[in-house]
């Protein structure tokens, strides 16, 4: 069996290894294609698309969007709680190749529904998932770390916190919802997200809204539907009050489950003329 080099060794020997079976992308070193991915990893993800920002003399930055798991701690095998958003890097310029190279990696990922693992826990700082909607977005530093890498098996809380993420579809945010009128008058209401990756005959989905007042309303555990499932109830909405609803799924094979998280704020129906 081929021994790694004394480099990663002494790396590997501080980490805890991640019970997982990784798969090299093509692009990444050959003398770690072998090498289970631990802890060192940066940043879990799954990835829906990747937007670079093209100079004359090539990419030099890049945001990826998806769902990310990010290590908050430069030791242990910690990681933030999945969210839903994109990630923004500028490039390394001492390793200008390797971080396009390994741009073009990711996006050969995106829309697979495969949890890749990429950059390197002990360099990267202030890496944020953020929202379409934030301003002042600031990226950070790509580091290459040891490549980009796909799951192919896992029993990992980040990876399958990822993998059983749902992503909520409707209302969100922008999503144009009209107050029937009256006092605070209950009207009904569907509640919508895309089914996670994670499939399994005892999937469900968990859906609960918060209203500005502090009510709290949830539902039962509801069956995953084709692609996407949906919660129908009755809310007493008032125009212009933030609506925050969230959904996350349980199954049996989930040991710490993911939380997905949104909102939108309802109008005042349009006023007719005579």
């Amino acid at each position: 069996m081929k021994q790694p080099n004394l480099t990663f060794s002494i790396l590997a020997a501080a980490a805890i290894t991640v019970p997982a079976v990784w798969t090299t992308l093509p692009s990444s070193p050959a003398s770690l294609a072998a090498v289970p991915l631990s802890d060192q990893v940066g940043v879990y993800g799954l990835i829906d698309k990747v937007q670079s920002e093209t100079a004359k003399n090539g990419a030099k930055s890049v945001r990826i969007f998806g769902a990310f798991a990010i290590a908050h701690s430069k030791h242990g095998n910690y990681y933030r709680s999945p969210k839903w958003g994109f990630l923004a890097y500028h490039i390394d310029e001492e390793n200008a190749d390797k971080c396009r190279t390994q741009w073009k990696d990711l996006k050969t990922m995106a829309g697979t529904g495969k949890v890749v693992g990429f950059g390197f826990r002990y360099r990267q700082r202030d890496v944020a998932v953020w929202q379409e909607s934030d301003r002042n977005v600031k990226s950070v530093m790509f580091h290459t770390g040891m490549g980009v890498r796909k799951a192919r098996s896992a029993n990992y809380a980040p990876i399958d916190q990822l993998l059983y993420l749902p992503k909520p579809h409707s209302p969100v945010k922008g999503d144009n919802v009209i107050c029937k009128g009256g006092v605070r008058p209950e009207q009904p209401i569907e509640f919508t997200c895309d089914n996670c990756t994670a499939k399994g005959d005892d999937v469900r989905y968990i859906f609960e809204v918060e209203q500005a007042n502090g009510d709290i309303r949830g539902s039962a555990p509801i069956p995953a539907g084709d692609q996407r499932t949906t919660w129908k109830t009755t809310l007493a909405m008032t125009p212009g009050q933030k609506v925050t609803w969230r959904v996350r799924v349980i199954s049996s094979k989930l040991k710490v489950a993911s939380v997905a998280t949104a909102s939108f704020v309802p109008s005042a129906p349009k006023k007719t003329g005579r």
